[in-house]
């Protein structure tokens, strides 16, 4: 799940993105473009360690669940050992 923060990072990226691609490339507004470059690469940063909050907050998964009847449980087991007649 997203938190606010990180959509807030997000529009300040799109922000920031936009604002880099429209900054002149000329020479003498070379400046700028640094700038520009600069806000964007922070925000990057900014949304990344976001995103490793998220993931590290984030709800735990777990496996699917599998049904084994005893019939299947002791395939499974000579198979294990080898006897299962494939091998």
């Amino acid at each position: 799940m997203l938190t606010d923060r990180f959509i807030r990072l997000f529009d300040r990226l799109v922000t920031r993105w936009t604002r880099y691609q429209d900054a002149p490339r000329e020479p003498a507004r070379v400046v700028e473009l640094a700038a520009a470059r600069a806000e964007l690469d922070d925000v990057r940063n900014q949304i990344a360690q976001e995103r490793t909050v998220i993931s590290r907050e984030g709800p735990v998964v777990e496996p699917p669940r599998v049904a084994v009847s005893d019939l299947g449980l002791h395939k499974l087991r000579l198979a294990g050992i080898g006897l299962d007649g494939h091998g």
